[in-house]
Parts: C-alpha cells; sequence; structure tokens
C-alpha cells in the first residue's frame, strides 16, 4: 500500500487519482480474511507484549500515514489542497475508506463487496476527503 504513497506518484498523477488507487488497494488488502485473522491473534498477543503492537503500527500504520502525510504535505505546497494538520488529515483518510468495516471484520462479520460497490466506497470517500481539503 505505501508504494502509492510515494511523493514522485505527484508528477504524474492527480492526487484524487492516487488517493483512488490508495483507498482500492486498502480495502483490498484490509479486507483479506488471512489478515482479519492475522490482527485477531496480535491483537490478542499485544495484551501479553505490548511490544509486539508498537513493532506492527511502526512497521505498519504509522508508516503508511508518515508517508501519506509527506505526500499530502507537498500537495498543500503546491496548492493543490489545504489542511491545519497533515497528520489527522492522513488519518482521516483512511477512516473514510474503511469506515466500520474493519471493526466488523474484527469481530467475526463476512464482509463481501462487489467491484461496483467497492468502486462506489471508493469514490464517496476520495470525493468526501477533497471536499474538506479543497481550496
Amino acid at each position: 500500500m505505501r508504494k502509492n504513497f510515494t511523493v514522485e506518484n505527484l508528477v504524474e498523477t492527480g492526487l484524487r487519482e492516487i488517493l483512488q488507487r490508495a483507498a482500492n488497494g486498502m480495502l483490498d488488502f484490509l479486507m483479506r480474511d488471512e489478515l482479519v485473522r492475522f490482527e485477531r491473534i496480535l491483537a490478542a498477543e499485544v495484551s501479553r507484549d505490548p511490544k509486539i503492537g508498537d513493532y506492527f503500527l511502526d512497521n505498519g500504520p504509522r508508516a503508511l500515514l508518515g508517508d501519506l502525510t509527506k505526500l499530502l504535505e507537498v500537495s498543500v505546497k503546491k496548492g493543490e489542497i489545504q489542511s491545519e494538520d497533515l497528520r489527522a488529515s492522513a488519518e482521516m483518510f483512511a477512516g473514510l475508506v474503511m469506515g466500520r468495516l474493519d471493526l466488523f471484520l474484527r469481530y467475526g462479520q463476512k464482509i463481501r463487496i462487489s467491484k461496483a460497490d467497492k468502486k462506489k466506497r471508493v469514490i464517496r470517500a476520495v470525493d468526501a476527503w477533497i471536499l474538506f481539503h479543497e481550496i
């Protein structure tokens, strides 16, 4: 997923397209059955050894947020978007894409979304995010 958030992508691709690709990748990755099982096991292990959680977060979600934050910083400098708190903007993006799906998946809900519904979800999430950050 991190490859979507490289600053170099902004040279040839608009921010909206980058965010749509990233949203598609997030949904594909985070909804995989094996990842959901892994996260359940990880959550149980974190109560035994909190360092495991920090390691996972540092090498996954936090790194991803850092990459997206850097990308957004460049977009702000280019005058494409505005944001008073880039980190919060990056977190908002992930929240808009996943919504409550991750919670339902984590607690045993079997969720399958069609290509059409996934596309609608991606477009709604990116459009809402862009609307909030428009200049």
